[in-house]
């Protein structure tokens, strides 16, 4: 099973298109959109499902 593999740049992109941010950090895009940075706190909001969370960061980023 491949990882879908994003680069920041491009997590940027795709969490600017789903809110008003106009930020190229990523960590202020994922405040404005969820809140938080802290993994931790990200993978409660996005959802634990026991895999690597630079996987759970890519498919939810894909979902948007």
């Amino acid at each position: 099973m491949a990882i879908n593999t994003l680069s920041n740049e491009q997590r940027v992109v795709k969490l600017a298109k789903s809110t008003s941010s106009t930020s190229k950090r990523l960590s202020d895009q994922l405040t404005f959109k969820l809140g938080t940075t802290r993994r931790s706190e990200l993978r409660g909001k996005i959802g634990n499902m026991g895999v690597p969370f630079e996987k759970l960061l890519n498919d939810y980023v894909n979902s948007l």
